[in-house]
């Protein structure tokens, strides 16, 4: 169902940011609150505008064409983890904790699927599945379930996943519009990305627009940086025709970065589809992006981004920490130790963070840090055969 289909969870913040942009046109006072009271997204229509979308917008778009051809569909979902519901903690990548927060304030709309209820040729209900998933090769992307004289599909279907886990039976999504509203809050991170894993992207934690290195590898006339990446600042793209210094083929050349932005989204529309809003819309969220953290996203985002200068360094210890110890053999046993203490005081800082209480924040990376300094000076006298054995 989603072969070569592209995920985009991009569309449907730019959608809303467009709406702000109306909103502000008729009443430059208007703010993100007014602005997102009035607001009413429609998911089929963004998945038609980008051709591409997720899984809430697919399972919608696809019950809905189904409505209109006569046949009985309805969309649901469940609770799930994965990274979109996880808290964006620097190092949690290979070990997400799940932002329950999140997931409630959208009905633990987590997962979304599309169920198409029918009769059989002898007249049993039956229902199939449709996983609107996005990962290759997924086992369940589509599933039947045959009623008979006894039991219906639906029952069936019921059954089969309460068995599997009570807690995780889906329900039907009344409202797909006021959920996909609801998931923007907590939309830290948004991406297109090809079904080959070209992606295009917005990270307001890391506050940049970006592309990542697959699109370089076969179009060295994209502009890059001066690290060689397809980056350019959201501070910067705020002030969309102020100059700066992009590198094209290795050749530092001047462009404005609504032209640096112009070339990127020129290179992705061969393989996405990219709106003639897109553009603006991409310079106005840029321009919005403070105000995102103010008033519109939900905590613990906004406490998140104070720190995430200090948390990307210590996601890279984590890493490498996580790393050295799936990869084994042990180096040293207080070595050892210590790695794994730094895993538990990354555990420390991401509890902090779900707590949203800044002095915890300050506390657990204080003593990450320490504790970190320790294995450095165990590590240099490891290397100088100072450890005992």
């Amino acid at each position: 169902m989603t072969q070569n289909l592209p995920y985009n969870n991009l569309g449907e913040f730019l959608d809303f940011v467009s709406h702000v942009r109306s909103e502000r046109q008729s009443n430059p006072a208007r703010t993100l609150q007014e602005a997102w009271n009035t607001y009413r997204p429609n998911l089929n229509a963004t998945f038609q505008k980008y051709r591409s979308g997720r899984c809430l917008s697919l399972s919608t778009t696809f019950c809905e064409e189904l409505s209109r051809l006569g046949v009985s569909a309805l969309t649901t979902a469940k609770p799930a983890i994965n990274p979109w519901y996880c808290l964006p903690v620097p190092g949690s990548e290979e070990d997400p904790s799940k932002w329950h927060q999140f997931s409630q304030s959208a009905q633990e709309v987590d997962h979304s699927s599309a169920l198409i209820l029918f009769k059989d040729e002898n007249g049993h209900d039956g229902v199939m599945r449709f996983e609107c998933s996005f990962e290759k090769d997924c086992p369940t992307e589509m599933e039947e379930f045959l009623g008979n004289d006894s039991q219906s599909g639906a029952d069936r279907f019921q059954q089969r996943q309460y068995h599997s886990n009570p807690e995780l039976t889906p329900n039907r999504v009344m409202d797909p519009s006021l959920i996909g509203k609801m998931h923007l809050r907590g939309r830290s991170k948004m991406v297109m990305k090809t079904a080959e894993g070209k992606i295009l992207g917005v990270d307001l934690l890391r506050g940049n627009l970006y592309m990542n290195g697959a699109w370089t590898k076969t179009n060295p006339s994209i502009p890059v940086n001066a690290q060689g990446q397809v980056s350019i600042d959201l501070a910067s793209l705020a002030h969309p025709d102020e100059k700066g210094t992009y590198y094209i083929e290795g050749k530092a050349v001047t462009l404005s970065h609504r032209e640096a932005l112009h070339q990127i989204l020129q290179a992705a529309s061969h393989e996405l589809t990219i709106p003639d809003t897109m553009e603006e819309d991409l310079i106005g969220l840029a321009q919005m992006t403070p105000e995102l953290f103010q008033t519109f996203l939900l905590e613990p985002l906004p406490l998140i981004q104070r720190y995430y200068n200090q948390l990307l360094p210590i996601g890279k210890v984590v890493i490498a920490c996580r790393t050295n110890q799936m990869q084994g053999p042990p180096v040293h046993i207080d070595i050892t130790r210590k790695q794994s203490q730094l895993l538990r005081l990354h555990n420390n800082i991401t509890g902090a963070f779900k707590q949203n209480d800044p002095q915890a924040v300050e506390l657990a990376i204080g003593a990450f840090n320490q504790a970190h300094e320790e294995l450095k000076e165990l590590e240099k006298q490891f290397s100088q055969q100072k450890l005992p054995a």
